[in-house]
């Protein structure tokens, strides 16, 4: 394969970032990876316009425990809190919902129905005075 005729593209993640309060990402979640020693914990979340890297903070991580992969979330920035000594901690409110049904093909509902169970059927019908259905059986 000549690698020199490919169409390279850049590999850039695109990270959310939040600056003003109501600032928000939804879609799916893909992955979570656990803070480090030496780093924040982070998120891969999808949506329609790709694939972006949410980096974790306090309340993001303890929220996100919560939120099964493959859910759907929606992290909404709530702004900053002060904290004694001066400190401050970034709110965030996260909603999940499970992930959508997926919308039936024709294929599938094109499927054969079961016959009826013989509970499920009439026990006793006339036919045009001719013969006299009871549970099945002709009298």
């Amino acid at each position: 394969m000549d690698m020199d005729n490919l169409n390279w593209k850049p590999v850039d993640p695109m990270v959310w970032e939040y600056k003003e309060e109501g600032d928000m990402i939804e879609g799916v979640l893909l992955q979570k990876f656990p803070r480090g020693t030496d780093s924040s914990a982070r998120y891969n979340i999808s949506n329609k316009a790709g694939i972006w890297l949410v980096w974790g903070s306090a309340v993001l991580d303890d929220r996100l425990t919560l939120v099964e992969v493959g859910n759907m979330v929606r992290i909404t920035y709530k702004g900053v809190k002060e904290l004694t000594g001066g400190r401050t901690l970034k709110i965030f409110k996260v909603d999940t919902a499970a992930p959508p049904e997926p919308t039936p093909t024709k294929a599938s509902t094109d499927q054969e129905q079961p016959e009826p169970t013989q509970e499920e059927t009439p026990t006793t019908e006339t036919i045009t005075g001719v013969h006299e259905l009871d549970k099945g059986t002709v009298a």
